[in-house]
């Protein structure tokens, strides 16, 4: 039989070359179908399937075409040999779990088929070459009258008749590559292939002694290894759990047939899966290599009892004459640590009573003791052993993690981990790095749902104008900036009435990490400090100020600023590292910060105003509350709730677009520069006349919220101009300094608010002494005396300088206020010698007192006349 390759297509005997198989092998053993031949089709389906029905327009009907037909049509290869049908779609499909199927099996053959390929007389002469010179001899003869690329289709018959070695791999192209090489091979189905699950009359899977599955030899197989040396070529994985599951099957199938072999031996190479794959990259001769060295490299049980552990028989512990039965499947698939590294832990794989597969992660600590937390920790989480066997099972717990070479890290909190970004549901750099555990929680708080072209055309595009949207997109883009140019933590509050859309600016922040619900004030302080940790170097929106105590607020506000929490000892006594983070804040309400602590009987500290400034909601003269906008709605209404849809079905897109640019401009060694000048360059700008520090700190924030809009600008993600975010950011930031009351300390300007609220409201009160002639009141601790004029008015009020520095002088410099009073009008002017103390007539006496002019305090404090804004919005 003269061998023709024209049934082959051309990828495909690429494929076969890319495997090391030879044209004559390939030609003998693969074809390929044609999927524009109907009867190519059917001839495919019947392989697979019943007999294939077509409908009147040609279709095909039934489950044929419900499960293969798509598949099929794309084409693929078919291996017949002489035993083994394997089928390739180029299309192929995939389980219920998404898993790729790569190869298909003819219906009913499961995964127990044998793989034996047909021979050409060239394969045939070399692999009787290395059996021995009478034996080469004797198959010369046999095929004498055939040219050497002819089939020799009665060569497995011949070659079981005498002795010799075979080697088994996995998959039908490994086995044609290695005949290919001049080696006597045939190919399981998997690991596993070489025998099926014993089961009895009911169905069940029959188990041995000590509850290990029994299995039955595949029958197939047994002429294959009668009296002969068995080498075993199955493929090579990083993965420490296929490794340990590949180690068990090997163990089992030589327990299985040492009793009918000369011996059971191993081919091991480096750097190269498959053995294929290893004949392709280098050749015939380092498979030769390998073969040289299989009796250094025997597979034998241990004398020496050792732990073995599959899905299928459980956790067993072997010696040489038996296998006893511990538990249900554990093993140890990773080791973990965090980047401190002292948190040392493994990753446990086990099967459930349930026969559900789990993970848990177990600290190493565990193993300090008699190990009790492990055992609970792993019974709470559905794991089932024989408890008899409980010291066995700790013996093995003792000595996991070895062998293992696949690590983790694991962070407890979001963020920047060296040169890698760590979010709740995704890592962005090491993919080593995870959050909180290896695999992502279903309770992670951030997720990314829809596209980032959908959210920037339902979401972004609608803060284009709305210069308070903008903030809070930016608030969420400068998040991960913070630490790149050590800003420290900080954020913006708004402030403004209910129903003017407060909620759906921080709805809008949150679309860009992919929140998923938002947060609010009213938590404990150790639920915020977790929560905190969880938005480390993201934007952290904080909904509603009022539904917190107000006395809570001012301690919650510095301490998501301060960037750490409370110190907490270990149950040694030893200090427990507190936990920290560097965040931006977006938080709401009605009332600003500093007037619902007041309630409380707190004062706003200056340190408090910078990290988080109250910022009014509303714009100037807006109609649509929170927005300047509303972009065609008929209603603010309108507005809103097709905002908070959009936001619901497209968020987490843009963050994850920025993370994965910005992760790779981190490396740049110009890039952290040049975005601490831009943010000093803006904020600058933003500050241009104001002499107070604390005003150029908020304008840094403001800043850096609009360098990040750029950045994102840059990165494609802002369907507007960077015109629009330099606008937005500065009528926000002139906005919240006219609010402040402009230039100037906070704790000043608190200061002559409490002087005004003094002096205004003790007027008439036993505080106030009148120095009208006859005036007999009782006087209890004196604030001022009062002079009055000509028509019975007050017109200056004498403070004592005890009573100023009391009472006036509260957590502020002396000479700054006496200074910021003086320029109000409020004090008289200082004297020659620069003193602002003047001396006046007291009861006949000469006394030092600090003059206040109420008609200037009074011009300067008067009522404002303040008109809450319209509510646009029912909701918001």
């Amino acid at each position: 039989m003269t061998i023709t390759c024209n049934f082959i297509e051309e990828h495909h005997a690429q494929e076969f070359k890319d495997s090391a198989i030879a044209p004559d092998i390939a030609a003998l053993n693969f074809r390929s179908w044609n999927p524009l031949d109907e009867n190519d089709l059917d001839d495919v389906f019947v392989l697979l399937i019943a007999e294939p029905q077509h409908r009147n327009n040609g279709s095909l009907a039934g489950r044929s075409a419900n499960d293969l037909a798509n598949v099929l049509r794309a084409g693929g290869w078919i291996f017949e040999g002489y035993r083994g049908v394997s089928i390739k779609p180029d299309s192929p499909r995939r389980n219920a779990e998404g898993k790729v199927i790569k190869y298909e099996s003819p219906r009913g053959a499961g995964n127990q088929q044998l793989f034996v390929p047909r021979l050409s007389v060239r394969a045939g002469l070399a692999i009787a070459s290395k059996l021995g010179a009478v034996i080469e001899q004797e198959y010369r003869q046999r095929v004498e009258l055939l040219a050497p690329d002819m089939a020799d289709l009665g060569f497995w018959d011949w070659y079981l008749e005498h002795d010799g070695f075979i080697i088994i791999t996995e998959g039908a192209k490994k086995a044609c590559s290695l005949i290919s090489a001049g080696y006597p091979a045939i190919a399981l189905n998997g690991v596993w292939g070489w025998g099926t699950n014993e089961k009895d009359m009911f169905g069940e899977v029959e188990r041995g002694d000590f509850g290990e599955s029994l299995k039955i030899l595949n029958l197939e197989l047994e002429p294959f290894l009668n009296d002969r040396e068995v080498v075993l070529a199955f493929d090579r994985d990083d993965n420490p759990l296929t490794v340990k599951k590949v180690e068990a099957a090997k163990q089992r199938f030589r327990q299985e047939i040492e009793d009918r072999v000369v011996g059971v031996t191993e081919l091991k190479w480096k750097g190269h899966k498959g053995v294929d794959d290893l004949i392709a990259a280098k050749g015939v001769k380092a498979l030769d290599k390998a073969y040289a060295k299989r009796a250094e490299m025997a597979l034998s049980v241990p004398k020496n009892a050792h732990f073995i552990s599959s899905i299928e028989d459980g956790l067993l512990k072997v010696t040489s004459m038996s296998s006893e039965y511990i538990g249900n499947h554990l093993t140890a698939i990773a080791c973990i640590d965090n980047p401190d590294e002292d948190g040392a832990a493994l990753l446990l794989e086990f099967k459930t009573f349930k026969g559900t597969i789990r993970r848990w992660t177990m600290l190493r600590a565990f193993l300090a003791g008699d190990a009790s937390s492990i055992v609970e920790g792993l019974l709470s989480r559905g794991y089932s052993f024989k408890r008899e066997q409980k010291g066995l099972l700790l013996d093995y717990l003792y000595g996991l993690g070895a062998d293992i070479s696949q690590t983790y890290t694991v962070t407890d909190s979001s963020g920047w981990v060296g040169k890698s970004f760590v979010l709740p549901h995704q890592t962005y750099g090491d993919e080593n790095l995870k959050f909180r555990d290896v695999d992502p929680s279903p309770d992670a708080i951030t997720e990314i749902v829809g596209t980032l072209e959908g959210w920037k055309d339902t979401v972004a595009a609608r803060c284009a104008g709305n210069s308070r949207l903008i903030l809070g997109l930016g608030t969420s883009f400068a998040a991960p900036l913070l630490p790149i140019i050590e800003i420290e933590s900080g954020g913006f509050h708004l402030v403004g009435a209910t129903s003017q859309g407060k909620t759906t600016i921080l709805s809008v922040a949150a679309s860009v990490t992919g929140v998923k619900e938002l947060p609010h004030w009213r938590t404990t302080t150790n639920g915020l400090e977790s929560t905190a940790t969880a938005f480390n170097h993201l934007c952290l929106p904080l909904d509603e100020i009022n539904q917190a105590e107000a006395r809570d607020v001012g301690n919650i506000a510095y301490m998501l600023a301060n960037g750490q929490g409370k110190a907490r000892m270990n149950k040694n006594l030893t200090n427990r590292k507190p936990k920290t983070w560097r965040l931006m804040v977006l938080s709401s309400g009605e009332v600003g910060l500093g007037s619902y602590m007041a309630q409380a009987g707190i004062t706003l500290k200056g340190g408090q105003e910078v990290r988080l400034p109250d910022l009014p909601a509303v714009p100037d003269n807006s109609i649509y509350g929170c927005f300047e906008t509303i972009h065609g709605a008929d209603t603010p209404e309108q507005f809103v709730l097709g905002l908070e849809a959009a936001v619901k079905e497209h968020h987490g897109t843009a963050l994850d677009a920025f993370l994965s640019r910005l992760v790779v401009d981190t490396a740049e060694p110009t890039f952290a520069g040049n975005l601490s000048k831009q943010v000093h360059l803006v904020a600058a700008k933003l500050a241009e006349g104001t002499k107070d520090n604390a005003i150029g700190r908020v304008a840094k924030r403001f800043a850096l919220v609009q360098v990040s809009l750029g950045l994102a600008h840059k990165y494609g993600l802002l369907p507007f101009d960077v015109e629009q975010v330099e606008l937005a950011i500065s009528t926000c930031f002139q906005a919240w300094l006219v609010a402040r009351g402009g230039d100037g300390s906070i704790e000043i300007k608190q200061a002559i608010e409490r002087i005004e609220h003094l002096l205004v409201t003790n007027e008439f009160s036993d505080r106030v002494y009148d120095l009208r002639d006859g005036d007999t009141k009782t006087i209890r601790n004196l604030l001022a005396y009062r002079k009055v004029g000509v028509e019975g008015d007050t017109e200056e009020f004498w403070v004592p300088p005890t009573v100023f520095d009391k009472e006036f002088v509260v957590g502020v410099n002396k000479a700054e206020l006496v200074k910021e009073l003086q320029r109000l009008g409020w004090l008289l002017p200082p004297r020659p010698d620069g003193k602002a103390i003047h001396t006046r007539s007291v009861c006949g006496k000469r006394i030092y007192l600090y003059v206040f002019q109420k008609r200037q305090i009074v011009s300067e404090q008067g009522e404002q006349g303040e008109h809450p804004p319209s509510n646009p919005l029912s909701e918001s």
